[in-house]
């Protein structure tokens, strides 16, 4: 049976739509209560338990013993995320904001995670796991955040459309050989636990060094592509 593309554009637009339409919401509260984001974290949750419930009616193997070096590829987006984001140490927030900060991101990459790569790439084959079907559901994950264009300035959308595409090649391969969600789930809680970090810690929302910003990017992207050659060229040696 194909892949039936069409279907999954619908729902990556609905559940792009759904996480933003639930940020907006959360702006109708009381004002001492908005920044809280209460209303997109309790959805995620929902959509997480969904999921869930999704892969064990479907028996889809998501916690298969690995190699744990596996694991080590959140270095990578730890230190992409400590470069592109660092900004001097400020004022502490308010207790609150931070647990729902952290309650906001953790939500955030296991939901994505859960949506784009154990459903998504559970509609292929592992047979069709070619180079086609990788940048297909890279570009599926880049484009989600697309919505990001109508809250933040272009450019940085752009490049947050490029990283997460990026992102998305390795994370996915990384899938593919070991069918363990967490191998995915920490890389992607190391970088945005990080961005988060700086934001509310830090005197501004990033580096503002454009040849560090620069360089970082062009270099995560290297990194990732050479790690996506050497896993795939494994997995092919190996079948």
């Amino acid at each position: 049976m194909k892949t039936n593309y069409p279907k999954l554009i619908v729902l990556t637009v609905i559940f792009s739509l759904s996480l933003a339409a639930a940020t907006l919401m959360s702006q109708l509260l009381p004002e001492q209560y908005r920044e809280y984001d209460v209303i997109a974290t309790v959805l995620k949750i929902v959509l997480i338990a969904g999921f869930i419930r999704y892969i064990k009616l479907r028996q889809i193997p998501v916690l298969r013993k690995c190699n744990p070096l596996f694991f080590l590829y959140a270095v990578i987006p730890f230190i992409f995320a400590c470069l592109l984001s660092y900004s001097a140490p400020g004022q502490t927030p308010k207790i609150l904001l931070v647990i729902s900060s952290a309650a906001g991101v953790i939500t955030t990459c296991i939901v994505e995670e859960l949506f784009f790569r154990t459903y998504m790439l559970s509609t292929i084959k592992p047979k069709d796991q070619s180079v086609k079907q990788l940048l297909i559901f890279s570009v599926f994950f880049s484009l989600a955040h697309a919505i990001n264009f109508f809250f933040n300035d272009w450019l940085s959308t752009t490049l947050q459309l490029i990283i997460a595409f990026s992102f998305a090649t390795v994370v996915i391969e990384i899938y593919w050989c070991t069918n363990n969600i967490l191998t995915t789930v920490i890389p992607h809680l190391a970088m945005n636990i990080t961005s988060t970090f700086f934001a509310l810690f830090g005197t501004k929302s990033g580096n503002s060094n454009t040849i560090i910003i620069a360089s970082s990017i062009v270099g995560f992207i290297i990194i990732n592509s050479a790690i996506v050659a050497v896993l795939r060229r494994k997995r092919e040696k190996s079948v």
